[in-house]
């Protein structure tokens, strides 16, 4: 009876690690469907511009399984969301993948927009003269240490209070604009600490790249000049054909002949040149007055499953 007993509960040990070894391929499909529809959904609340639903859906994804560009994405929604802190170290997770995932171009451009996030983030420093030494500074309910380095924000309203033992706290309450630096120094005046000075330098101006506008603007320019060239050269030799073709003979027939030709390529490049001078033109005022727009990309979120974003 005891050898049936042992021998039926290796059987059920069996049996149970067969079905949940079946059952392990089965659950993770399901894991993956979800983290496919969550990230689909994550896409279309982006092409609605509604990217706190775009951050939640992403990251129900996230929390299933990671590729570089879920991540890319789900730091793109933060950035738009005014995230900045959180998007520059979401673009950081997406290039370190990238580049353990061989993602080449992925990893460019996240460490692109990353270092782009970065200086765009506010920064606050914060002093303390002799008078306020030893006290406790905290800022939004953190502590922070007085001269430790500049203190990274969140764009927004931000809290800062600084006591000491026998002197009244202070509360310093502002809005952190991106790309801005506030310097508050603290000083203890008649027992109570006290800003003496606080400056907050302008934001830096907008870094604009015009030179797609500057190639297209050249291409326009040499082709414009190209069309009249040709243009003009044709028309002078039709002045030629039909003063020849006015009085025709044998002999002028050749030079007839030639002239009409040679008319015809310059009327046609002419044609051409005009249109890339057209094109070229327009395209060069666009991305001169145009805001920029996050190009459209392909990636991979799981092998073999491919996706765009727009």
């Amino acid at each position: 009876m005891r050898h049936a007993r042992a021998a039926l509960v290796v059987a059920l040990v069996t049996c149970v690690g067969r079905l949940a070894r079946a059952q392990e391929p089965a659950a993770e499909e399901d894991a993956l469907s979800r983290a496919r529809a969550a990230f689909f959904e994550g896409v279309a609340a982006e092409d609605r511009r509604d990217y706190g639903a775009a951050v939640a859906a992403y990251e129900r994804a996230r929390a299933i399984t990671l590729s570089p560009q879920l991540l890319f994405n789900l730091a793109s929604c933060r950035e738009r969301l005014g995230e900045l802190l959180r998007a520059r170290d979401t673009f950081e997770e997406a290039r370190a993948l990238a580049e353990a995932r061989g993602a080449a171009e992925i990893e460019a451009e996240a460490r692109a927009r990353r270092d782009g996030v970065a200086a765009r983030v506010p920064r606050l420093l914060l002093r303390a003269r002799a008078s306020a030494a030893g006290a406790a500074i905290r800022v939004d309910g953190a502590p922070v240490e007085p001269g430790a380095g500049p203190v990274l924000l969140e764009p927004g309203t931000h809290r800062v209070v600084a006591e000491r033992e026998g002197a009244g706290p202070f509360e310093l309450t502002f809005d952190a604009a991106p790309g801005t630096e506030r310097v508050v120094e603290i000083e203890l005046l008649e027992r109570r600490l006290v800003v003496v000075e606080e400056r907050r330098p302008s934001p830096p101006s907008k870094q604009v790249n015009y030179t797609p506008a500057v190639a297209l603007g050249g291409a326009a320019a040499v082709s414009g000049v190209v069309a009249v060239v040709t243009g003009a050269l044709g028309y002078a030799g039709r002045d030629r054909y039909l003063e020849l073709n006015g009085a025709p003979t044998a002999e002028n027939r050749a030079e007839r002949e030639e002239l009409a030709a040679r008319g015809n390529t310059l009327y046609v490049t002419s044609a051409i040149f005009t249109g890339v001078f057209v094109v070229a033109g327009a395209a060069a005022v666009y991305f001169t007055i145009a805001p920029p727009r996050r190009s459209n990309r392909a990636g991979e979120i799981l092998p073999g499953w491919r996706f765009a974003t727009r």
